[in-house]
């Protein structure tokens, strides 16, 4: 068509104007660029039609996918194309749950075990003086921790096959100072001696963090050996999870055991269930009237029961330190005790010798007073010995005197006779 019209303008050139020639050939270019973009918009208005349909089509393929994802389904079908577009669903799988029962089951799970944080890292060095540690954990983002929450961290190993081996422990309770991105610092909600700061500077390996305390449900050591329980549990318990499901008399003792261990009575109120004929679980109030019975091991709130370890902890601390202060006491008491005795002693030993003294001075006085004794009754008898001569000689002299007197003179009317008064 173009090599034709060509031609005819060339011929037509030859009787027309050139301006008519010119025009002529310019719309029937203009008409082929019409022709053709006519042809191009009709092609794609059908691509899209049947992108449309196929999108429509597909539609409502997500829209049972959807709704089977929200509510559930049966559809092997929808099952399979879920599965085909990397859902993941087991592939022999009947039966799928809804979004709406498996949040509920989610709700179930985390009420039981809480939020969990994996791979947790030391970010920087322990402070030795008061345990605050940051750590980066890259999963999940955000963290969704906020400032003051309370975190139980243990030390992290999912190699559940070599679970006998396993030498993680538990680190503590931490609560959250400061969380930004996905770094969280942390310090510890109860003081730590050096023991415990020690062994928090020392662990190295990954940690795990959870917002509650893990529960210890029958499930969680199912299947395991019992060569790998001896191994993992302590001695003291690790009979009752040997022992935990166990069918037992209605007296106590279990079905089958050869060993004859009987439950006490604490044990086979408190530990053992009833089951009627049909399996089904009895309350107390019906215990009477059960066919089997099962034995069910103690569950332990790990929470509580290390929140109260830390409480007699904290007591038995208290109670060393006041008996370490009261010996410190009795010591620093005892030592002046014993000066003030070394200076009894020392007292004692100069009374002692004081006293010697005394006794030999008292026994030497009491020596000189019995002879002044003597003495004293030496002149006693010595005066009345000269008193009574004396008197003697006394009246010798009166008697003397008197008859001088009267030989020479007569006796005056006043006068008196001398007495041995006058003598003396």
């Amino acid at each position: 068509m173009v090599l034709g019209t060509l031609v005819v303008a060339y011929l037509a050139s030859k009787y027309w104007h050139w301006g008519h020639v010119l025009t002529g050939v310019l719309l029937f270019f203009l008409s082929v660029g019409y022709a053709f973009l006519a042809a191009q918009t009709l092609k794609i208005r059908n691509e899209f039609l049947k992108a449309e349909e196929d999108a429509l089509n597909n539609l409502d393929l997500r829209t049972a996918e959807l709704n089977a994802l929200r509510h559930g389904t049966r559809d092997g079908a929808v099952i399979g194309r879920l599965i085909s577009s990397e859902v993941r669903i087991p592939e022999a799988a009947e039966e799928i749950s809804g979004i709406g029962d498996l949040e509920h089951e989610l709700q179930l799970a985390n009420r039981v075990q809480g939020r969990v944080w994996k791979n947790a890292q030391r970010a920087a060095a322990v402070d030795p003086n008061t345990g605050r540690v940051q750590l980066t954990i890259e999963d999940p983002k955000p963290l969704g921790l906020e400032k003051g929450a309370i975190l139980y961290i243990f030390e992290q190993d999912g190699r559940r096959a070599k679970l006998e081996t396993s030498q993680t422990q538990y680190i503590g309770e931490f609560r959250v100072v400061e969380a930004a991105d996905q770094t969280v610092t942390l310090e510890p909600v109860l003081s730590l001696d050096q023991r415990q700061g020690q062994r928090l500077i020392n662990s190295q390996a990954p940690w795990i963090l959870y917002d509650t305390m893990p529960a210890a449900p029958r499930e969680v050591f199912a299947g395991l050996k019992k060569s790998v329980l001896q191994k993992i549990l302590p001695a003291a318990s690790v009979q009752s999870f040997l022992r935990d499901g166990q069918a037992v008399t209605k007296d106590g003792k279990f079905v089958g055991d050869k060993t004859g261990a009987t439950l006490s009575p604490d044990e086979l109120q408190w530990h053992v269930v009833g089951f009627d004929a049909e399996g089904n679980l009895l309350g107390p109030d019906d215990f009477a009237k059960a066919e089997k019975f099962e034995y069910r091991r103690p569950l332990v709130d790990y929470s509580l029961a290390f929140t109260t370890l830390a409480k007699e902890r904290a007591k038995m601390v208290a109670d060393v330190q006041a008996v370490q202060q009261d010996t410190a006491k009795l010591e620093a008491a005892l030592v002046s005790a014993k000066k003030i005795q070394q200076y009894r002693t020392n007292e004692q030993r100069k009374l002692g010798s004081d006293l010697k003294n005394l006794t030999r001075d008292r026994k030497r006085i009491e020596s000189y007073a019995a002879q002044l004794a003597q003495q004293v009754t030496k002149a006693e008898q010595l005066l009345a010995a000269t008193l009574s001569s004396s008197r003697e000689l006394a009246q010798e002299l009166t008697a003397t005197q008197g008859a001088s007197a009267a030989a020479t003179e007569p006796n005056p009317a006043d006068a008196r006779p001398a007495t041995d008064i006058d003598a003396l």
